[in-house]
């Protein structure tokens, strides 16, 4: 923080300076001004509020900080205005709160926000919408708002738009190699950049030579050769070669999609009609490599928020086998060919993925009618 003051750095659209804020004073603005600040780097491209350095016209004066009595009832007051005057309300992953000792039991207060996906988010307290400009914060006009939520809406439409064209692809004779008519999972990755115009990724960091080629999704590591095919938007990355039937790949889309495809989270026993998906394997798969999948978005300077949306496809029927060890079906009559799961979004970087994968493994119950992923 000491550096901030030294250098000078004038706030605007992604820093902001208070010297002081108590929520516990009704008679002032300070929970507006909470609010105000935290919602503005929200509805843009995110940023901090550093409360407890003065400034003059922008730019930072000392880091004094500004006397808190409990730091962590402060931190806690702060996170549920946060949440619950915000609507939509502001996801608890999508800011976080810090506090820095400076003095005399002064500390400084960081309010870290990331962009969010369930933007814009409207302050309560006096029913105004904010965004960030280089000059800082300033209110939205409703043609703004109305705009904004109409992209909103527009991306989640490209979104679900690329993967019903993918599944179209996927299912019928349009790829240039076979894919598996056994059943199959597909798992796809977005992030929030991946429709922006202009936006393209490095395809020669997920080439087949490269250290930072995308794993399988699979549970183990599997046998056999690996090829690679090029075509004007993608990388594909497949186990076998590009002439013989290929039962899982990872395709990396120019763009910053990522898609992976594996038919061995299924298995056929003779003593059943239908093939059954094992539950844990598909778990082992997830945990495996869903983390090096957000990494490398990441490292692609692709922004959050990280949209997961799951199918199974060719699998009209089949039964989820709760472990390996024991012999516990669950059937699951899905009566369709391709089964879209809803999407699950892992808002930042810093989010635990685990999480993310108990969200899908739910998800994979409830199609078939269950509550959910026995634990």
């Amino acid at each position: 923080m000491e550096q901030l003051v030294s250098e000078g750095i004038q706030e605007g659209k992604q820093i902001e300076y208070k010297e002081y804020l108590n929520l516990d004073d009704d008679s002032a603005d300070h929970k507006t001004t909470l609010l105000a600040e935290a919602t503005s780097f929200a509805n843009s491209n995110g940023g901090h509020l550093i409360v407890g350095i003065p400034d003059e016209e922008g730019r930072p004066e000392h880091a004094a900080g500004f006397p808190v009595d409990d730091v962590d009832h402060t931190i806690e007051q702060w996170a549920n205005v946060l949440r619950r005057s915000t609507d939509p309300p502001l996801p608890t992953s999508s800011f976080d709160i810090s506090a820095i000792p400076t003095e005399h039991d002064r500390s400084l207060v960081i309010v870290g926000v990331n962009r969010s996906w369930r933007s814009p988010h409207r302050v309560s307290t006096n029913d105004r919408f904010y965004a960030r400009s280089p000059s800082g914060r300033f209110p939205l006009d409703v043609d703004e708002i109305r705009r904004r939520i109409l992209q909103t809406e527009q991306q989640g439409a490209e979104i679900n738009e690329f993967r019903n064209d993918r599944i179209a692809t996927i299912t019928g004779d349009a790829e240039r190699f076979e894919i598996t008519s056994t059943p199959k999972f597909v798992l796809h990755l977005f992030s929030g950049d991946s429709f922006a115009p202009g936006k393209q990724v490095d395809l020669s960091t997920a080439e087949l030579r490269t250290d930072s080629r995308l794993p399988f999704l699979e549970s183990r590591a599997g046998a056999g050769g690996l090829d690679e095919l090029y075509s004007v938007d993608s990388v594909t990355v497949l186990r076998g070669s590009t002439d013989q039937e290929v039962s899982k790949y990872v395709r990396t889309f120019r763009g910053g999609v990522i898609e992976a495809l594996t038919k061995y989270v299924f298995a056929t026993n003779p003593k059943h009609s239908s093939p059954y998906l094992m539950s844990d394997n598909l778990r082992q798969a997830l945990e495996n490599s869903l983390p090096d999948y957000i990494q490398y978005l990441q490292e692609q300077d692709l922004r959050p928020p990280i949209y997961l949306l799951a199918s199974i496809i060719d699998a009209s029927e089949f039964l989820i086998k709760r472990n390996s060890r024991g012999d516990e079906f669950d059937r699951v009559p899905f009566g369709n060919p391709v089964v879209t799961l809803p999407e699950v979004v892992i808002e930042s970087y810093s989010t635990n993925p685990d999480s993310a994968i108990d969200e899908l493994m739910d998800l994979v119950w409830n199609a078939g009618g269950k509550s959910g992923e026995p634990r």
